[in-house]
């Protein structure tokens, strides 16, 4: 009797299914874009997942930039706990004007002006 308990024991244990890896951090998305006329110069609001490693942060914004080359991008990139600011762009400066000191809002990651 011993030896058919622990070979049922042995035989549940065997059948419980492997620990769930977990899930992989979602995509960062664009919540809001602003394009001028002429395309020489882009906004791009990016907001990132919850738990995305900060170091990945500067490699996103660069990614905006690769798929503009001839453009002035302008990334900013909002936490996933940003409320209404992630959907503004605001005053986008043209040609080589520096970017405006605004005051950053805390849900603020990281703001890149990469130039053409």
């Amino acid at each position: 009797m011993v030896a058919v308990t622990t070979v049922m024991t042995m035989a549940a244990c065997e059948s419980a299914p492997p620990h769930p890896s977990p899930p992989a951090p979602a995509e960062p998305i664009v919540a809001a874009s602003w394009v001028a006329d002429d395309g020489s110069v882009v906004a791009v609001n990016l907001v990132v997942p919850v738990g995305l490693d900060p170091r990945r942060i500067r490699e996103l914004a660069e990614r905006q930039r690769a798929e503009r080359p001839g453009a002035r991008v302008i990334v900013r990139v909002f936490a996933a706990t940003a409320g209404p600011e992630r959907y503004l762009i605001g005053r986008v400066p043209t040609g080589d004007e520096p970017l405006a000191e605004d005051s950053p809002t805390p849900s603020l990651l990281g703001l890149y002006d990469f130039p053409p």
